[in-house]
């Protein structure tokens, strides 16, 4: 890491701030999902709190821990995508719900 690299801090699910820590331990924080695409962050030393979405250099990342697809330059004032773990019980539910009713229209 060079001496000019940014340092990021996460804003908690507890509300409390953690960092700053290197893109790298926050790459890290996003595979152990501690950090997901909803998760408030901002670049040490700035102010405000942005959707990590927001970020680009933790695209990929987000990819392969398993969140929706995050667009790198996305509008602002949507709202950040949610993390989608694959093979989610609670999403597979409501998708086999939601078929079964829209069968039950179609017939």
């Amino acid at each position: 890491m060079s001496a000019g690299s940014p340092k990021y801090k996460l804003l908690g699910s507890d509300q409390k701030e953690y960092g700053p820590v290197s893109a790298e331990q926050f790459r890290t924080w996003i595979a152990q999902r501690r950090a997901n695409a909803r998760s408030k962050v901002q670049v040490a030393g700035s102010r405000g709190w942005k959707p990590l979405t927001e970020f680009p250099e933790f695209a990929e990342a987000l990819e392969r821990a398993g969140t929706r697809k995050a667009a790198a330059g996305r509008s602002k004032g949507k709202e950040a995508a949610a993390p989608k773990h694959s093979g989610s019980t609670t999403d597979s539910l409501f998708h086999r719900i939601r078929r079964w009713f829209r069968r039950g229209r179609d017939e």
